[in-house]
């Protein structure tokens, strides 16, 4: 944090964490929506993906909200704090990986759904 501040960077990581908070809600937004939909779909599988993608979207918001919150809170503050650096770091690998889920998720019922159309 000293280096960033002794760098004239609080302004740019200040800024960063504001759009990574932006991010996180219209992301988890819109997986939370797309894993919606596929639970309309009729197939059993669409709609068990659908589930996965809405618990992962949801998952996601809360431990990228937390995370970045308790960094944002320390940046701001220009110290460290134990528990919400160690806080952060736990919720970090839980982060990305139900960021892959549903981003993968989203994918996979993309691709299922273009090629059901062209066979349609």
């Amino acid at each position: 944090q000293s280096a960033w501040r002794e760098a004239g960077l609080r302004p740019f990581y200040i800024c960063s964490m504001i759009a990574d908070l932006v991010f996180i809600g219209v992301y988890s937004i819109g997986a939370w929506q797309a894993g919606r939909s596929m639970r309309l779909g009729t197939s059993p599988a669409f709609k068990g993906l659908g589930a996965i993608v809405m618990l992962a979207a949801l998952v996601f918001c809360l431990t990228d909200y937390l995370e970045t919150t308790l960094q944002f809170i320390q940046m701001s503050q220009e110290q460290g704090v134990d528990w919400m650096a160690q806080t952060a770091a736990f919720a970090q690998p839980i982060k990305i990986a139900t960021f892959l889920i549903s981003a993968f998720g989203v994918l996979i019922a993309l691709v299922l759904t273009r090629f059901s159309l062209r066979n349609a």
